[in-house]
């Protein structure tokens, strides 16, 4: 049985058609709950309204709309009241094994997971469809993530962009990380313009 959630940029609920909020249906397996305080119009770009938020993440791939579904689900799992980059990082690495093996290898995403862990303090589960919002830094992620499309001129915001999103938050901890892992941002755009990943768009809608 598949399980239909309204997704708001507002809010997440199971209620359809709520006035005063913009919403977007999506369905199993790639439900994507969006963070909350991204209705904030000050949240990734200042001066931007929500409609240019909810016309953004229309141009995120399903692949790099589950990364913030995986991203909530690791950030509810450790407790944390707050998506971190480092969240993001291991949704990336959840979602897109052939991405983050091409570019860290298994070693390399098992030691990122082992650090994120040994960071984590022992917190209380959250459960629930309750709002999880991004941080400062993680908005930055997004703000250089969907630069990165931009001055590739792609359609689609992929799990590419992502990454170089992450890499580029200077003193997140993701970043860290990933520079720690032999990464770096002029390495990782130069390997992708000569081995570009195949395209990919959102799938079509059902009728």
């Amino acid at each position: 049985q598949r399980h239909c959630w309204t997704v708001a940029i507002g809010e997440c609920s199971r209620d359809r058609g709520r006035r005063g909020l913009l919403t977007h249906e999506v369905c199993d397996p790639a439900v994507t709950m969006l963070p909350g305080n991204l209705s904030d119009k000050r949240s990734c770009f200042e001066n931007n309204s929500t409609e240019d938020y909810a016309a953004m993440f229309e141009r995120y791939t399903e692949s790099a709309r589950r990364v913030f579904f995986f991203a909530r689900l690791e950030a509810c799992q450790e407790g944390s009241p707050s998506i971190e980059t480092e969240h993001l990082l291991l949704g990336l690495i959840r979602e897109d094994q052939a991405l983050t093996d091409r570019f860290l290898g298994p070693e390399e995403v098992e030691s990122i997971r082992e650090q994120i862990n040994s960071r984590t303090p022992p917190r209380p589960k959250i459960s629930g469809p309750v709002d999880v919002p991004l941080t400062n830094p993680s908005k930055n992620a997004l703000m250089f993530t969907l630069k990165e499309a931009e001055r590739t001129a792609d359609k689609y915001i992929g799990t590419q962009h992502l990454l170089l999103g992450l890499l580029q938050v200077e003193k997140s901890f993701a970043a860290q990380l990933l520079s720690e892992s032999g990464l770096s941002l002029a390495e990782v755009r130069a390997d992708l313009a000569l081995n570009p990943l195949p395209p990919e768009g959102p799938e079509p809608e059902e009728i």
